[in-house]
């Protein structure tokens, strides 16, 4: 349950992160990346301490 919750906030995330990716700039693309990724690991992180009863 935990995991559909994550995967379907990281799609949205996602989606409208790479909204605009095709019209911007290596450097603007590398920065989102960069928010993805640490956005990701943070809530899939969360999620773990949450699924395990750890805070």
């Amino acid at each position: 349950m935990v995991v559909v919750i994550f995967m379907t906030t990281i799609s949205d995330t996602v989606k409208s992160t790479l909204n605009n990716w095709f019209s911007d700039t290596p450097e603007q693309k590398q920065q989102k990346f960069s928010i993805i990724v640490n956005g990701a690991s943070s809530e899939f992180k969360q999620a773990l301490e949450a699924e395990s009863g750890q805070h």
